[in-house]
């Protein structure tokens, strides 16, 4: 409890100093602006990790460090109507419990550029776990990017089978 206590605070001291550029007068829904979203090629995320599940013990507040690489496939869709974008995305992740394990994560993100300083994607795919025993688990998750930059934005992911927030940025 004391770890999630944690998290929440270190995001909120993350997030709080930006509070008021959204929403004011700068802000507006861009949504129904097709492609009106960074114009990048890799998407570059150093994160911490809380896991919670799969391979790891719920009750053992497993922490990590990691590094997610998306890749855009298709840059303005699949709906054409919206702001939004499809990637391809690899990770590495790195947790300590009994041991130290590898978490491995391949999935595919679809984002959705809903106002100028924030957007939501959802995640699916798989990921293998090395260290000890070998687990292939599902991974099912949502997350937010509050964009502070066209180029580097706070990312919060809440996916099974870890909590993960770090800092986005687009090459």
């Amino acid at each position: 409890m004391k770890a999630r206590a944690l998290g929440v605070a270190v995001a909120l001291a993350l997030v709080a100093p930006h509070a008021d550029a959204a929403p004011s007068g700068n802000e507006s829904s861009i949504i129904g602006n097709p492609g009106e979203h960074p114009d990048y090629h890799l998407e570059i995320e150093p994160h911490g990790l809380l896991a919670f599940g799969g391979p790891f013990n719920a009750w053992r507040g497993n922490f990590g460090a990691g590094v997610r690489a998306t890749f855009p496939l298709i840059g303005n869709g699949p709906i054409p109507s919206i702001n939004n974008n499809l990637g391809i995305g690899v990770g590495a992740d790195f947790f300590v419990f009994n041991g130290a394990a590898l978490f491995v994560p391949v999935v595919g993100q679809w984002n959705f550029f809903l106002l100028s300083h924030f957007s939501l994607f959802v995640e699916a795919g798989v990921g293998i776990t090395f260290g000890g025993l070998h687990y292939v688990d599902p991974i099912l998750g949502v997350g937010g990017r509050y964009h502070f930059t066209e180029r580097l934005a706070l990312t919060v992911r809440l996916e099974y089978p870890a909590l993960a927030i770090g800092l986005s940025i687009y090459l």
